[in-house]
């Protein structure tokens, strides 16, 4: 998510209605045993149902699959530089 957030960022990030959420929010969301946060650039409704389309602001393709709205953790609304980069330490980074 470079130059918006950078790694030993913090993220601040408040669950919402996900039908609140609008292209170009930055979200936080599960994908397999790990959480990604990443733009949405497209929001797909199919059948009652939303998912949302998202990128990486430092990656040249959309990311593969998209989130679906029960995967979505929250909606990032605040980031502290540098607040994080003791978690990178503990995780020997």
């Amino acid at each position: 998510m470079e130059p918006q957030i950078s790694v030993g960022d913090a993220v601040l990030v408040s669950k919402l209605d996900t039908g609140a959420l609008e292209v170009g929010d930055v979200i936080q969301f599960r994908r397999g045993d790990y959480t990604v946060i990443h733009r949405i650039v497209e929001i797909i409704q199919e059948d009652g149902a939303l998912s949302y389309v998202t990128k990486g602001d430092a990656n040249n393709a959309k990311d593969a699959g998209a989130v679906s709205a029960g995967d979505v953790v929250g909606k990032v609304i605040a980031t502290v530089p540098g607040a994080g980069r003791w978690t990178l330490w503990l995780h020997g980074a």
